[in-house]
């Protein structure tokens, strides 16, 4: 019989929320569809939520459970335990359980329990080392019940499951957190091979188009990134910044906007799906990621698989990704006038742009989806014996 995989996110799935972590579940469940494992992935949904998935180009099925708000979801926990249990098939084999994101192991741990699974992997996001090891900028504005949430889920999970780490500083934040370090893997996030498949050229040598894609929200940098505009556009006049996302900070960017004078040059497109942003990198001149805090981020793996030139801050799994001046260029994180500097530089010599981005290219065929995706096999056949 076919290997049974239940891919688990506590919250909701894309194309609800269009972040990292679920864009993550979406496509690891698609691929491992591909290969023939018969996937269900699994999560919280609103009324209308088959409409919503019907043009998604899936493989996989979906069980979900009705959302009642972010804070309510985690209070009743185990009523969506129970409404996803009735949902999936318990006749098949044992299954293996891979909890997107820390605080969906608590989902995946009660899940556990009902299917005996052959082994529950919980996949870590860069917040949520972070978080649970409470560094850097977080110290300050971290909520305390997410902290106690995912300190509960290392707690539960400790003894039997395996962690995901995507990067070595995570790693080391998983163990500073609790994680036992003989229950930790390293597996990176992957690339999808249409990634590869764009050509930007022309527009990193003609264009001025500057391109974000994330949450819009303080960890990202977003302030940084608007205030670093603010100096590119006095200098470069031509200079459009375009931000793919949606966030709480999403309203201070049109403020800032309007304040600066600078409608004309800056674009937010809103719930960009994730099939098409592809495109959006392809016709990008540079991509920049100021954030503050990450793991090993999808959006920056995307444009080095499209060959953009990137600027983005040195913190996180992101060095581990970039060679600073060889496939990309590195700043201090929450530095306007390193970050200005920088995309300025790159707009003035576009032969090193290009330069930058073929570099890119290169290095990001060590996340091809299927090099990654066999580090998962691989761990998938040694589960019953770790």
């Amino acid at each position: 019989m076919t290997e049974r995989i239940f891919v688990v996110i506590n919250g909701l799935l894309y194309p609800y929320i269009i972040g990292g972590a679920e864009i993550f579940a979406h496509s690891l469940s698609n691929e491992l569809s591909k290969l023939g494992y018969d996937v269900t992935l699994l999560g919280y949904s609103k009324r209308d939520y088959n409409r919503n998935v019907s043009a998604l180009k899936r493989r996989y099925k979906i069980v979900t459970s009705p959302s009642i708000g972010r804070f309510f979801d985690r209070l009743i926990l185990p009523l969506h335990a129970s409404n996803l249990i009735r949902g999936i098939d318990s006749s098949g084999d044992r299954p293996i359980i891979i909890s997107i994101m820390l605080h969906s192991s608590l989902l995946g741990y009660i899940l556990a329990r009902k299917f005996s699974p052959k082994c529950h992997i919980v996949s870590f996001s860069g917040g949520d080392a972070a978080i649970s090891s409470m560094t850097g900028i977080w110290l300050e504005r971290i909520r305390i019940d997410y902290y106690l949430y995912s300190l509960l889920a290392i707690t539960i999970n400790n003894p039997r499951s395996i962690f995901i780490a995507t990067t070595n500083l995570m790693r080391k934040q998983m163990v500073k957190a609790g994680v036992k370090r003989d229950r930790i893997v390293l597996i990176p996030r992957f690339v999808e091979d249409r990634f590869f498949q764009v050509d930007p050229t022309s527009s990193v040598l003609d264009g001025n188009s500057i391109t974000f894609a994330g949450r819009f929200s303080e960890e990202k940098g977003i302030k940084t990134l608007l205030e670093a505009f603010g100096i590119v556009a006095k200098r470069v006049p031509e200079a459009k910044l375009r931000l793919l996302g949606e966030g709480p900070l999403r309203s201070l960017i049109i403020r800032y906007m309007r304040r600066k004078g600078l409608q004309e040059n800056i674009e937010v497109v809103d719930s960009v799906p994730y099939e098409n942003i592809d495109l959006y990198l392809g016709n990008s001149t540079i991509f920049v990621l100021p954030s503050l805090n990450e793991g090993l981020p999808n959006a920056l793996l995307q444009a080095m698989a499209v060959g953009l030139p990137i600027v983005a801050s040195k913190v996180g799994g992101i060095p581990e990704a970039i060679s600073d001046g060889i496939d990309g260029v590195l700043v201090n994180p929450g530095s306007p006038h390193e970050l200005a500097n920088e995309i300025i530089n790159l707009l003035e010599d576009r032969k090193k742009a290009l330069q930058l981005g073929c570099n890119a290219k290169a290095s990001a065929e060590r996340y091809r989806v299927g090099r990654i995706i066999r580090k998962y096999i691989d761990l998938f056949e040694r589960c019953p014996d770790i």
